[in-house]
C-alpha cells in the first residue's frame, strides 16, 4: 500500500495504492497441474483517464484457475489445458462520490480450453495445436457482449549442425453473435545461426494481430467516444541480430522494423478544449524502425567483483500525425532508452548497485487544467544497497536520488525521492516425499517525497 505522493485541485492525495496476490501450484505425479490464484488492487488513477477529473479512481480483482496435463504416448507428447478467469473492475470519475450509480462496473469470465501436441523425428521436431475460448462481458452502463475464438496453430524446428530453424502459422477466428468471421492466417519465421563457439547470428519475419477489446468497441461515456465497427489491428515484424554469450559477459544486437496496420488507439482533438472526447480509432499505418544493444561484462575476478551493464534503444515511427491529435498509445513511444548500472561487492555480505536511467518520449499529454505538453527527456538515479545474514537480507532502495521531476506516460507527474527499506527470509521447508522447499517471506516500507 501507498499514501501516493500527488494531490487533486481539492487537495486529496490520489495516486495511493492498496493490493496483494495469492498464488497455489500443485503437481501430481509429475503428469498433473493446478493453479489457483487472485489479486486485488486499489488505486487513485488522478487524471490517467480523463482531464475533466482529476480524482479518479479504480479497483480491480481478478481470479483464475487452470489445469494442465502432460501425457506422453509413445513419440507423441499432449498437453490439454482447460482454464478460467475473471475480471472484475470499478470505475469512479468523481472518487468517493455517494451516488453508486455513477460507478462503471465492468465483470468478465474467459472460459478455454486447448490442446497442444509434439513429436521429435528424424527431421526434426513438429507440433500442432487448437485452442477455443469465450469471452463473456459486462457492463452496468454499456451493457453485455460475448465472444468465442478459435486458432489453431502448427509449428516445425530443425537443427542441423550450427544451423537452427523454426517456422509456423496460426489460423485465427471469432464468432461475436453473427457467425465466425473470414478465418485469417497469421505465419512466422525464425532463423539462427552459430558462427563461432559464443557468437550467433538470427533472424526473424512474424505477424501477429490484436483484436479490440470491449472497452475499445463500447466505451461511451466520461469523456469518451468508442466505434463499435473497429477493425483488428495487424502487425509485421522484421529482425536481425546478433549475440555474444561468453565466460566475463554477454552481448546483443538487433536492427528491427515492425509494420503497423489498422492500429488501435485513443486519440483526442485538442482543437476542442473542453468538449474534446477521446475516440478510439483504427490508425490506417505505422511504421517503426529501430535498433537496440545490451551487455554486461562480468568481472568477478577482481577486487569488489564490479559487474557493469550497458543498454541503448532507439525508434523512429513514420506515421501520419495531424499537429492537434493527442493520441493515448500508438503515436506515442520512447525514441531513446539509455540505461546503465554498477554492481559491487565491497564485502562478503554486503552489496552496493548504482543505476542510471535517461528517457526521450516522443508525445504530447494534457493537464488537468487542460494544457497541452510535449514529453521533455529526464535522467534518473537509482541506488540499492544489500546485507546477507544467514537466511535473512536487509536491503534499502533510493529510486529517484535527485528527486527529478518528470512526467513519464500520461499526464500524471511521477515522485520524487523514494526510499523503500526491506527485509527478505528464505528458509527451508521440508515436505516429505519430495524433499526441501524455499519458503519465502518479504515486507518492506517506503517513504515518498
Amino acid at each position: 500500500r501507498s499514501d501516493g505522493f500527488n494531490r487533486s485541485k481539492a487537495g486529496h492525495l490520489n495516486n495511493d495504492y492498496e493490493g496483494g496476490k495469492f498464488h497455489l501450484s500443485s503437481l501430481w505425479n509429475d503428469i498433473l497441474q493446478l493453479s489457483l490464484g487472485a489479486s486485488h488492487k486499489g488505486w487513485g488513477s488522478s487524471t490517467s483517464y480523463s482531464v475533466k477529473s482529476d480524482e479518479q479512481f479504480e479497483c480491480t480483482d481478478k481470479y483464475f484457475a487452470n489445469l494442465k496435463a502432460d501425457i506422453a504416448l509413445s513419440t507423441v507428447h499432449l498437453t490439454p489445458v482447460v482454464y478460467w478467469q475473471k475480471n472484475k473492475d470499478r470505475f469512479e470519475f468523481f472518487r468517493g462520490r455517494a451516488d453508486k450509480a455513477a460507478f462503471n462496473y465492468h465483470d468478465t469470465d474467459i472460459l478455454g480450453a486447448n490442446l497442444n501436441a509434439w513429436c521429435a523425428w528424424s527431421l526434426g521436431r513438429t507440433s500442432a495445436g487448437v485452442e477455443i475460448k469465450n469471452e463473456d462481458w459486462h457492463c452496468d452502463n454499456l451493457g453485455a457482449m460475448n465472444r468465442t475464438h478459435l486458432s489453431l496453430n502448427l509449428e516445425h524446428n530443425i537443427a542441423v549442425g550450427r544451423f537452427f530453424l523454426s517456422a509456423g502459422m496460426m489460423l485465427n477466428t471469432a464468432d461475436s453473435g453473427n457467425g465466425y468471421d473470414t478465418p485469417h492466417l497469421y505465419p512466422g519465421i525464425d532463423i539462427s545461426y552459430r558462427i563461432a563457439r559464443h557468437w550467433r547470428l538470427y533472424s526473424s519475419l512474424n505477424t501477429s494481430m490484436r483484436r479490440p477489446t470491449f472497452t475499445d468497441l463500447f466505451y461511451s461515456v466520461n469523456g469518451h467516444r468508442a466505434d463499435p465497427n473497429l477493425k483488428p489491428e495487424k502487425m509485421t515484424a522484421i529482425e536481425v541480430g546478433a549475440k555474444y554469450h561468453g565466460q566475463r559477459g554477454q552481448w546483443s544486437a538487433t536492427v528491427y522494423h515492425n509494420r503497423g496496420t489498422d492500429m488501435i488507439d485513443w486519440i483526442i482533438d485538442t482543437r476542442l478544449g473542453s468538449e474534446a472526447e477521446w475516440t478510439s480509432v483504427n490508425h490506417a499505418k505505422v511504421n517503426s524502425y529501430g535498433f537496440e544493444t545490451n551487455g554486461r561484462l562480468d568481472l568477478s575476478h577482481l577486487a569488489w567483483q564490479p559487474a557493469l551493464t550497458l543498454g541503448y534503444s532507439f525508434i523512429h515511427q513514420k506515421q501520419q500525425q495531424e499537429e492537434y491529435i493527442q493520441s493515448l498509445y500508438s503515436l506515442e513511444y520512447l525514441r531513446h532508452k539509455l540505461v546503465a548500472g554498477l554492481s559491487l561487492q565491497p564485502a562478503q555480505r554486503l552489496s552496493v548497485g548504482l543505476f542510471y536511467r535517461f528517457q526521450d518520449r516522443i508525445g504530447s499529454y494534457t493537464t488537468a487544467d487542460g494544457e497541452t505538453m510535449n514529453y521533455a527527456p529526464y535522467s534518473i538515479v537509482d541506488a540499492k544497497l544489500e546485507w546477507r545474514a544467514g537466511s535473512f537480507a536487509f536491503y534499502t532502495e533510493i529510486n529517484n536520488l535527485f528527486s527529478t521531476h518528470y512526467v513519464d506516460f500520461g499526464s500524471v507527474p511521477q515522485p520524487g525521492v523514494t526510499v523503500v527499506v526491506g527485509i527478505k527470509v528464505k528458509a527451508p521447508l521440508r515436505l516429505p516425499p519430495n524433499g526441501g522447499r524455499d519458503l519465502r517471506y518479504s515486507c518492506k516500507h517506503f517513504h515518498a517525497k
